[in-house]
């Protein structure tokens, strides 16, 4: 496998070198606290016995957004065969659109990406579970990436020990099961990878922040309209408890009737 290059791509603080590090067993890339602004400059690699990890800068940072779109095209132009993870969080249940415009514009750059993988990063407890219980939840997350080509997934709880610590690592199974098991991979041509297209960026981001806010908008507006239809239903039953109880109270205070027996017919014989 010492042919095998694994691209780990994804925005400043997502974890991808704190990932890559874990793999590794050692702390070779620079990880941490990073307030959004890279500890990545430039393409970094690490050959092991398992294959070449390659370290790539996040687009996010506006401030070295080309230096990072030029060192991701000159890792996907080495060539050779590949398994490219991007590393993403979540926000209210969705990939947040900065995690979006990456994935749509690294995709767009490169024909031969058939297949990639997403780590959902930094997980809670809750969120796991909540995104392993529902059938094709992942599915609706990822609606708005522009690809149909094959994707597989894994989702990460969070690692208290590696989290806010610098150039740290430690063992996690799942993980390498994933990268080196379960991840697929294909090759890549240097002839079919294109320049980012980091102009595309802020369009990229507006377009995905006003999907966001009109799903945040429906939802809200789906809560209100539960809520009426909730408040329209106890209405409905306190009126018809008031009936009842207006009914029952009306009996009551009626005066009891007197039932008299009749006498039965006398027999003339």
């Amino acid at each position: 496998m010492a042919d095998q290059k694994y691209l780990f791509v994804g925005n400043p603080g997502v974890g991808k070198s704190t990932l890559m590090n874990c793999l590794i067993g050692d702390a070779v890339f620079r990880s941490g606290v990073s307030a959004m602004v890279g500890l990545t400059y430039e393409l970094n690699e690490k050959v092991t016995d398992k294959g070449t990890f390659l370290d790539t800068p996040g687009l996010e940072d506006v401030r070295m957004r080309e230096a990072a779109a030029k060192a991701i095209t000159q890792a996907l132009k080495k060539g050779g065969k590949y398994k490219v993870f991007f590393v993403v969080t979540t926000e209210s249940g969705r990939l947040r659109p900065a995690d979006l415009a990456c994935m749509n514009l690294i995709l767009g750059s490169c024909t031969d990406i058939k297949h990639y993988n997403i780590i959902f990063n930094k997980l809670t407890k809750q969120v796991v579970k909540k995104l392993s219980d529902k059938n094709g939840i992942i599915n609706q997350i990822l609606a708005d990436v522009e690809s149909t080509n094959e994707m597989r997934y894994m989702l990460l709880q969070r690692h208290d020990d590696l989290e806010d610590e610098d150039d740290t690592f430690a063992e996690m199974p799942l993980l390498e099961d994933f990268v080196y098991n379960t991840a697929k991979g294909m090759d890549i041509r240097p002839e079919n990878v294109q320049d980012i297209e980091i102009k595309k960026w802020d369009q990229q981001v507006e377009m995905l922040e006003a999907v966001l806010k009109q799903l945040k908008e429906d939802k809200a507006a789906d809560l209100v309209k539960f809520q009426e239809i909730m408040a329209a239903n106890n209405q409905a039953h306190e009126q018809g408890m008031t009936m009842m109880q207006s009914a029952l109270k009306s009996a009551l205070d009626r005066p009891p009737q007197v039932i008299r027996e009749s006498a039965p017919p006398c027999c003339i014989s």
